[in-house]
């Protein structure tokens, strides 16, 4: 669009194109005038190329449809239009010459508390009619316009429909970080109690100048607001009413059904804590020293709780990635030999088993890894201080008698997602030196972790490991098929074994644990 355009709503309102007074993602605004004296704002959404667009569009009119309130900013008329051949869809609001709520905090940072909450009883006004219909969905100082006294609350972009909103599973849209209750950033069920999170993040601001949580990106302000108490607004701004700012800590409760319900029953509550006495009791004092005790220990379960589930659930999917290799290789050499197949048993006891012949292949993980032996507690720590998150094994046996076998170990430094599979060889050696065993052998979750956190240190045993790879997986595999790899015998391994513990009772380090 450009100065001096007109437009004509299907309303039959007549208006000439002004200048740009604003611009973001939904479109861009133009001051539209009609003859010499009426203004308005004309919302232009330029061009529309597809269906989803007018959807949207249409959404945020029927959103405003049989809303009336003097708090609500409420569309006047829209229609179709066109821009060097372009489609365009706009519509057209009353225009409020004093911007938004945005510039009015900034110019007035510190204003008597009591101004503040007389816009607040505005703000909430509005809200009250709103939520007869919808829920907002995105309330925040940039979509509260000032025209004069009045404050509107304005932008529906992002409304639903009460009724949907509280049957909603999941949040779909997506609202501003900054004044998102937790249910939605976690995704969960929205509704009116969401709106209200968003009021006290912005009655926090007004009367302190800063909003309760700060961050330098979206994923740890996504943390302060589900798992960080939120601050008390007195302790940044002393002449916060001791009830107001009771008022502002049960808006910003984590969880929905702890906070106000209505606008009604907030607005009701500032005007009781505008009254209030100066002063609270001994008593009082107390139960919010018990609040605010009991909020940062349920906070602080929860999100240990989180972490561990988190933890788990990509633990698990790297598992799944390791047992996908193993099922991709073993399928290529059963298309490959049609009359003799490798046979898949399943999983049993959290083990992935593989046979042919009789030999077994066996993949497994351990439940808790690092494990913390009470006799050696640095080991397991000395493996977090390398990342190291989980663990498993991977062994062959023939008849019950392990012939080969391996260690796992999953690495997920901070700036990883999911981290990477070290594939380890464990063999033992005598203190000179010596090798006594030809083949290598996966360690428990206990031994391995003493084994491998002290490995440079560790006489006992050799360890080697690199990144786990496909041809890894391959080279295991064909371990199960007894004539391609020569293994030692029994006998061999025993008269190895034997040797071993000779070597430690002549340097009087015999130890039956090894």
């Amino acid at each position: 669009m450009k100065t001096g355009d007109e437009l004509i709503g299907e309303k039959g309102l007549k208006l000439k194109i002004g200048e740009e007074i604003g611009a973001g993602g939904f479109g861009t605004v133009y001051l539209g005038t009609k003859g010499k004296k009426e203004q308005y704002a004309v919302k232009v959404i330029m061009p529309v190329t597809n269906a989803q667009a007018e959807l949207s569009f249409q959404k945020e009119l029927n959103a405003a449809e049989g809303l009336s309130h003097e708090n609500l900013l409420i569309p006047i008329d829209h229609g179709e239009c066109e821009s060097r051949r372009k489609k365009g869809l706009f519509v057209v609001y009353p225009y409020c010459a004093d911007g938004n709520y945005r510039a009015r905090l900034d110019t007035f940072r510190g204003a008597p508390v009591e101004t503040i909450l007389a816009d607040f009883d505005q703000i909430l006004a509005g809200l009250s009619a709103l939520h007869a219909r919808l829920v907002h969905r995105d309330l925040k100082p940039e979509n509260i316009m000032v025209d004069r006294k009045v404050l509107k609350i304005g932008d529906f972009g992002l409304t639903k429909f009460v009724d949907d909103a509280t049957q909603s599973l999941t949040f779909k849209g997506s609202g501003t970080p900054l004044y998102m209750a937790p249910e939605v950033w976690e995704r969960k069920a929205i509704g009116i109690p969401a709106d209200l999170y968003a009021i006290g993040v912005m009655l926090f601001e007004a009367l302190t100048g800063q909003p309760p949580f700060i961050a330098d990106d979206a994923r740890d302000l996504q943390r302060l607001h589900i798992y960080e108490p939120a601050p008390r607004a007195r302790t940044v701004r002393a002449e916060v009413p001791f009830t107001v700012d009771g008022v502002i800590k049960k808006l910003l409760d984590k969880e929905p059904s702890r906070r106000f319900q209505t606008a009604d029953e907030v607005r009701q509550a500032l005007r009781v804590g505008a009254a209030a006495k100066p002063t609270v009791s001994p008593a009082v004092e107390a139960m919010r020293k018990h609040h605010d005790a009991e909020e940062k220990m349920r906070l602080s379960q929860a999100q240990t709780a989180q972490v561990q589930n988190d933890t788990a659930a990509r633990n698990k999917y790297m598992e799944q990635q390791v047992l996908d290799m193993f099922q991709e290789v073993v399928e290529e050499l059963n298309v490959a030999s049609p009359e003799v197949q490798i046979r898949t048993e399943g999983m049993h006891s959290g083990e992935m088993t593989y046979s042919f012949a009789n030999r077994r292949l066996q993949i497994g993980f351990y439940p808790h890894f690092p494990v913390e032996d009470r006799q050696y507690p640095g080991y397991a720590k000395s493996l977090r201080e390398q990342h190291i998150v989980h663990g498993g094994h991977i062994m062959i046996d023939q008849h019950g008698e392990m012939l080969v076998g391996w260690n796992l170990v999953l690495t997920r430094p901070p700036e990883s997602q999911y981290g990477e599979w070290r594939f380890v060889e464990v063999s033992m050696r005598g203190f000179s030196g010596k090798s006594f065993r030809n083949k290598t052998a996966p360690l428990p979750g206990d031994e391995f972790t003493k084994a491998y956190s002290n490995r440079r240190a560790m006489d006992i045993y050799n360890i080697r490991e690199h990144a786990l790879s496909r041809d890894d997986v391959q080279r295991v595999v064909e371990h199960l098929i007894p004539t391609l790899v020569k293994l030692e015998t029994r006998e061999e391994a025993e008269r190895q074994s034997r040797a071993f513990n000779e070597d430690l009772r002549g340097r009087g380090r015999f130890s039956d644990t090894y």
